[in-house]
């Protein structure tokens, strides 16, 4: 007799609005350095000082990939435009020029990351050197970072300073991979990075950031190596499995297996002649068909020729 028995089991993160010094969206003017127009982003809010700008958007409810961010001049961290997936709704922008209008132009990816025709374009102007400069003192860094590895993912959990004018965090990988391709700025004490390679190390480095845009010198982790946790054992046999032919019916029993994840048993059983010899039924002329049963059925009849 020829029998085969398979088991099939189952196995088993924004920036909301941030300065308001300098803040627009995408209505309208909503202050004399920044005006925005188009669809694509809304809500828009922004912070500079003399080389840096942070942007922040929301994003209409719409089956986008992300957005695609550029400016004009080019130069700084944004030489180039940036792909911001639609997890990400803020950007950090260093390296400019103070007293320098800067045109930020934001494009729809749709979900071949493909760019569309709506655009919704931002004006704003870094501030003069010749101004005042109130705080310049960079916040505090953060402290006791901890990174748990996952499945193609790492969680960061931290304890943000203690600084009055702290805003937030800025979150950069080592390498820059997943939804770290591009660092990120957060404002809570937590943030799961995804889209990473499992068995590569990754280290992240955190930076401070506070409401004049001071950023701090940054904090690293140790490095950490995602790892694949699903479950890849296959669950124990079934037991007392038993065939019974009689007057054209094959009848299987079984007890089933002692594991407690199994989802069920798929059977491959296949047509054949019966021979009876010494008690015992023989299989010949194989031809496979396959049918599946859950746990706790324990049985299952054909016909047979």
């Amino acid at each position: 007799m020829k029998k085969k028995i398979l088991f099939l089991f189952a196995g088993i993160l924004c920036l909301a609005g941030v300065f308001f010094s300098c803040a627009a969206d995408a209505s309208g003017d909503s202050g004399n350095s920044a005006s925005a127009k188009g669809s694509v982003v809304y809500n828009v809010k922004t912070a500079s000082n003399t080389e840096k700008i942070i942007l922040g958007w929301q994003v209409p409810a719409a089956n986008y990939f992300g957005v695609q961010v550029s400016m004009t001049p080019a130069e700084g961290t944004l030489a180039y435009p940036i792909i911001c997936e639609a997890t990400k709704k803020n950007l950090l922008v260093e390296g400019l020029k103070a007293n320098t209008e800067y045109t930020f132009v934001f494009t729809a990816l749709d979900s071949e990351q493909k760019p569309g025709s709506e655009t919704t374009t931002l004006k704003l102007k870094t501030a003069s050197t010749s101004e005042p400069v109130i705080d310049s003192t960079d916040p505090g860094e953060v402290t006791k970072i901890e990174a748990v590895a996952g499945d193609g993912s790492v969680m960061l959990t931290w304890t943000n300073p203690s600084d009055e004018d702290f805003y937030g965090v800025q979150i950069s990988a080592e390498p820059a991979e997943g939804t770290l391709e591009n660092s990120v700025v957060v404002t809570s004490n937590t943030f799961t990075v995804s889209g990473l390679e499992n068995g590569t190390a990754y280290t992240f480095t955190l930076k401070s950031i506070d409401r004049s845009l001071n950023v701090s010198e940054g904090t690293s982790s140790e490095p950490v190596s995602p790892v694949d946790s699903s479950d890849k054992t296959p669950p124990a046999e079934v037991t007392n499995f038993k065939l019974k032919v009689a007057d054209g019916i094959a009848k299987l029993t079984w007890t089933d297996s002692v594991s407690e994840d199994v989802f069920g048993y798929e059977i491959t059983y296949d047509k054949q002649d019966i021979e009876y010899a010494t008690g015992r039924s023989v299989f010949e002329q194989m031809a496979a068909n396959t049918v599946f049963v859950s746990p706790g059925t324990q049985k299952y009849e054909f016909e047979v020729d």
